[in-house]
C-alpha cells in the first residue's frame, strides 16, 4: 500500500466517524426536538460527513493502486464499500511497516 494515501484514508475515515457520532450526539442533547439552528446545522454536518466518507474511499483506492472509477461502486451503499474494502492491493509498493521504518 501507498502509505500516504494510507494514512489520508484514516485522517479522512476518522473525521467522517467523528462527524456522524456528533450528529447522533447532538440529537440526543437537544432532547430530540430541534431547533432553527439545527435546521441549517444537521444538512451542513450531513454534507461534510459525505465529503469526508468519500475523501477516505478516495485515498483508500489510491493506497491500493486503484483506478478511481471504483468510487462509482458508492451508489451501492453498504456493498459497494463492502467491495471496495476487500479489493486487493495492486501498488506494487513495498510497504514501510513490512521493512520496519
Amino acid at each position: 500500500m501507498v502509505l500516504e494515501y494510507k494514512l489520508k484514508a484514516k485522517m479522512a475515515g476518522s473525521v467522517s466517524l467523528a462527524l456522524i457520532l456528533g450528529m447522533i450526539t447532538s440529537l440526543f442533547l437537544a432532547d430530540l426536538s430541534p431547533s432553527k439552528a439545527w435546521q441549517i446545522v444537521q444538512p451542513l454536518l450531513s454534507l461534510l460527513c459525505g465529503v469526508a466518507f468519500i475523501t477516505a474511499c478516495w485515498f483508500n483506492l489510491g493506497a491500493k493502486g486503484r483506478s478511481k472509477a471504483w468510487l462509482l461502486l458508492l451508489v451501492f451503499n453498504v456493498i459497494g464499500l463492502a467491495i471496495i474494502i476487500t479489493l486487493k492491493d495492486q501498488s506494487h509498493l513495498p510497504d514501510l511497516a513490512e521493512h520496519g521504518k
